[in-house]
């Protein structure tokens, strides 16, 4: 998982 362009960390982004 990446983490989203919010700068939140273990938040899994749309991209997967």
């Amino acid at each position: 998982k990446f983490p989203l362009d919010l700068g939140a960390v273990e938040v899994p982004s749309p991209n997967g």
